[in-house]
């Protein structure tokens, strides 16, 4: 069986959307704010504290889950509809290489309001 040709950029999403590990409990949840969030990562057991970093202009949660793990990422916030989001956003690529100009990127949408939150160029022309 031949495996279809997947590009780099479309590797780098897949990438991306491995560093996110929202737990069961929490997955889809939309949220008020930060606090809220916080609230329900105790409500679930997890007693590692909530981490707060800027990626890319989005406000990305994150919590250490296991002892020799990395931190997961589990929410972002969201501008458009203000609201803290327990998912992983919705990456698209976006290729518009020519041959002067252009550029290959990911694009990070919210899946509560489609609000368009970042954009990261992995690559320029």
């Amino acid at each position: 069986m031949v495996m279809p040709e997947r590009s780099e950029l479309d590797f780098r999403r897949d990438l991306e959307l491995m560093l996110w590990n929202v737990p069961e409990e929490l997955s889809g949840q939309v949220l008020a704010n930060e606090e809220e969030l916080r609230k329900k990562v105790r409500e679930i057991k997890i007693t590692e504290p909530v981490s707060t970093i800027q990626e890319d202009g989005m406000t990305v949660f994150k919590v250490k889950r296991e002892v020799l793990a990395s931190p997961s990422k589990i929410a972002y916030a969201c501008p458009g509809c203000k609201k803290v989001v327990a998912s992983a956003p919705r990456i698209e690529t976006k290729n518009t290489i020519a041959p002067l100009s252009g550029s290959k990127s990911l694009v990070y949408y919210c899946v509560h309001c489609e609000t368009q939150m970042a954009e990261r160029v992995i690559e320029y022309s």
